[in-house]
């Protein structure tokens, strides 16, 4: 009787051991079916990423040509401002000086200390 338990007991952990064993072949099997997959998807995912980085990269150039672009034509302006002040003020500026010799006696002598005109006398603007 202690022999048939022993066979039995023999028998029981092989079944248990084949089982085991049969189990990590499984595992191992799936692990290689799946390999496969998981690798194309991250290979494909990885794809993905690199032509979004390629994507974000010329999206950042395309808005620092239309900033660019944008201060080209405000410096542009600003500069054509800039040009034009001068001939917008031209005639508050002669206005200006007019009056600041408004009511002026103005004489004008020419090199031997003689007074240049028609008159001997002042002229007055």
């Amino acid at each position: 009787m202690q022999a048939e338990n022993l066979v039995t007991e023999r028998q029981a952990l092989e079944l248990e051991q084949e089982r085991f064993h049969s189990q990590l072949d499984a595992e191992q099997d799936r692990v290689n079916t799946e390999t496969p997959v998981r690798l194309l998807r991250i290979a494909e995912e990885s794809g993905v990423l690199r032509e979004e980085l390629e994507m974000r990269r010329l999206q950042k150039r395309v808005k620092a040509f239309d900033v660019e672009s944008e201060l080209l034509l405000a410096r542009a302006q600003q500069e054509m401002r800039r040009e034009m002040l001068p001939l917008e003020q031209a005639p508050q500026i002669v206005e200006a000086a007019s009056k600041v010799l408004h009511g002026t006696n103005l004489s004008i002598y020419g090199e031997n200390t003689q007074l240049l005109g028609n008159s001997p006398q002042s002229s007055t603007c």
